[in-house]
Formats: C-alpha cells, structure tokens, sequence
C-alpha cells in the first residue's frame, strides 16, 4: 500500500496565508516608518544662505520616497556659532517655509499647497535675531 501526501490546498487556505502575510508586511512597515524622528539630523542636504545676516536653513531628509513622491524633510535656522533652531518638519512636494528678513527681525512663514495647486500660508513666526542668537540654544 502506497501512502501519499496531499499536496493539494484549497483556495481558502491560500487566501488566508496571502492576508496574514499583506499584514505582517503592513505592520512591520508602519513600524519602520513610524519610528523616525522628525528632529533627525542623520541625512543632511543643504545649507542656504538666508537674509544677508549670517544666517542660514539647514535642510535634511528624514524620509526620502524617491520616485514616488516628495521627501519629508526638516529645517533648522542657525547662525552656526551661537544657535540652532528647529523650524518643522514637511512634505516638500507640498510645502515648506519662506524667510523674510526686516531690520532685527526674521519672519517665518509655513507655506502649503492647497487643493487648487496654489500655495496658501497655514502659520507665521517672528523672532527677534538679536534675541537668537543670545540665547545660544542649540536644538
């Protein structure tokens, strides 16, 4: 007498191991992405001169999606010698910030895109760059 194995599943079966595959693969990734910090200064980007003041964006990529869409990155506003501040954190193929100087003064202005593809400003921030640069605050 031949014994055999049964190497036949059903579709039910199949079906059951593509799901809780999709969803281990969905929770692993939600867990990799969920972990970053916005703060992160790992991946730097660039330096832009802002204002005339010595003062200067520092950009760097916390999430770079490549081809599919834009990069979440973050901006930090520095003089380089007395204080580094944390600005935000956003989508870059959506947004970002604009700086106006005036006098002692520097405007921050979180600009986004709204549905009709114009740029909208959500939030505006003013600091006294006197006052910054006291503070020799380095976040």
């Amino acid at each position: 007498m031949v014994v055999g194995c049964n190497t036949k599943s059903s579709s039910k079966d199949t079906a059951m191991r593509f799901t809780s595959i999709s969803a281990l693969i969905l929770f692993f990734s939600s867990l990799l992405l969920g972990c970053r910090s916005d703060r992160s200064k790992k991946a730097y980007d660039s330096t832009t001169p802002v204002c005339g003041n010595n003062l200067f964006v520092e950009t760097f990529t916390i999430f770079g999606v490549g081809a599919f869409g834009g990069d979440r990155v973050s901006e930090y506003l520095t003089d380089s010698t007395h204080f580094r501040m944390y600005i935000g954190t956003f989508d870059n193929a959506h947004g970002g910030y604009s700086y106006q100087c005036y006098d002692d003064s520097i405007k921050i202005s979180k600009v986004v895109d709204d549905t009709a593809a114009h740029r909208i400003v959500s939030s505006v921030r003013i600091y006294s760059i006197s006052e910054l640069r006291k503070s020799n605050e380095f976040d």
